[in-house]
């Protein structure tokens, strides 16, 4: 039984992801276009208000370790604005879209 279920997960797993990348690809570029500028907003605020703090907590030894992890939690969504595939997918929309016009 334990491994039916295994098997029916991996299986129903792959079929989500299968889906999830096939409506990537129909409807990524409409909602990219919609949600890029709300996660670079986010992104950008974080980065200006949250990196300053940081690094000030950096100077002192025992904040060193707080300081660190900030850092690190700030780069998550700055990266997910650079290297979403929404971000992909819209950018891959207007680049081929404007070869279409010519």
């Amino acid at each position: 039984m334990k491994n039916f279920l295994s098997a029916l997960g991996s299986i129903l797993f792959g079929v989500l992801w299968f889906a999830g990348i096939i409506l990537l690809f129909i409807g990524g570029a409409k909602v990219g276009s919609y949600v890029e500028p709300w996660i670079a907003f986010v992104a950008m605020t974080l980065l200006f208000i949250g990196l300053p703090v940081c690094l000030v907590l950096l100077i002192f030894r025992k904040t060193r370790g707080w300081a660190a992890m900030g850092i690190y939690l700030l780069s998550w969504p700055l990266g997910l604005w650079l290297w979403s595939p929404l971000s992909y997918t819209q950018s891959a929309y207007r680049y081929f879209g404007r070869l279409s016009e010519f």
